[in-house]
């Protein structure tokens, strides 16, 4: 039986190449609920740490160019569960935009 794995965590480092240079990321390590693959590059710079309980990470975005500039994950999370209680605290709550209140003031002068 083969168990079901999920990418859980994506950590690693930023910071610039050079002195005085653009921030880049310089490692990254993924983590699964299984094992953990990395690091890639060099740990150095400011550590940062993406992760999440519920759900999993399904994808990856970023921008690069001689480097990794960015990162970015996208999640698959289950619906949050509403509670009953939430749900009563904004009955009849109502949205007004902007537009709507301007309509107000202006129509209130005019009278």
């Amino acid at each position: 039986m083969v168990a079901w794995e999920e990418l859980k965590v994506l950590s690693g480092h930023y910071g610039p190449v050079v002195s005085g240079g653009f921030p880049v990321i310089r490692s990254l390590t993924f983590k699964s609920n299984r094992r953990t693959f990395g690091p890639f590059g060099v740990e150095e710079g400011t550590r940062f740490n993406v992760f999440t309980d519920r759900g999993q990470i399904v994808g990856f975005y970023g921008r690069s160019g001689w480097f990794l500039d960015s990162i970015g994950i996208s999640l698959s999370t289950p619906k949050p569960k509403v509670s009953q209680r939430f749900k009563m605290m904004f009955e009849g709550f109502s949205l007004h935009t902007v537009k709507d209140d301007e309509r107000q003031k202006t129509k209130g002068s005019k009278g």
